[in-house]
């Protein structure tokens, strides 16, 4: 089972429904009706990556931030560094080499997601995403504090080091020229669709 329960009833409540499967006759079903294959159809050419030429100003923001992250700097590596045991070193070891530190995924993860998302939408879209997750992250951190950091399994440290470098992220609301300009580019192209 792929959904969860807290899903199953959002989706009752949603739909004013009760969602029921099949228990009794399962197997027999499964055996006599063909399951939907899923199957994406891109229109268009298919969006590839950004090159680091083409990226917005707060996308070269995060990537700059990203980039200039300093490993030994990270509360994470500097925790495992004054764990002298040989388990402590072969993670500090593996921290170091993969950058697997909760600090570098989030970077690593929020940057991804804005590539991803100026792919399918946009470099305007990309843009507001940035300039939103660094608003909405830096106003929580401001009512909420490091007490909900810690009590979603943060360590203090971990959580000032990601807010000071969030903080650091230069972030612009994009402008209605520029989502203008990509919906004009947008309804071109696809008028140009047969």
């Amino acid at each position: 089972m792929r959904s969860s329960l807290k899903s199953l009833e959002a989706l009752e409540q949603t739909l004013d429904a009760v969602c029921r499967s099949p228990n009794k006759h399962r197997e027999e079903l499964i055996a006599h009706v063909k399951r939907p294959e899923m199957h994406a159809v891109p229109y268009g050419k298919i969006p590839q990556p950004p090159d680091p030429g083409e990226l917005t100003p707060n996308m070269r923001g995060v990537k700059r931030t990203w980039d200039a992250l300093d490993i030994n700097a990270d509360p994470r590596i500097l925790k495992l560094m004054s764990d002298k045991s040989t388990r402590g070193q072969e993670t500090l070891r593996d921290a170091y080499l993969k950058k697997a530190t909760y600090t570098q995924k989030r970077m690593r993860s929020f940057y991804t997601r804005s590539t991803q998302i100026y792919q399918n939408l946009g470099p305007w879209a990309a843009d507001y995403y940035i300039h939103r997750i660094v608003s909405e992250f830096l106003a929580q951190v401001g009512e909420q504090g490091l007490e909900a950091a810690i009590a979603d399994g943060w360590g203090e440290d971990e959580h000032q080091y990601l807010s000071g470098i969030i903080k650091s992220i230069p972030t612009s609301p994009p402008s209605l020229d520029e989502l203008y300009n990509s919906v004009s580019s947008v309804s071109v192209s696809a008028r140009g669709v047969n």
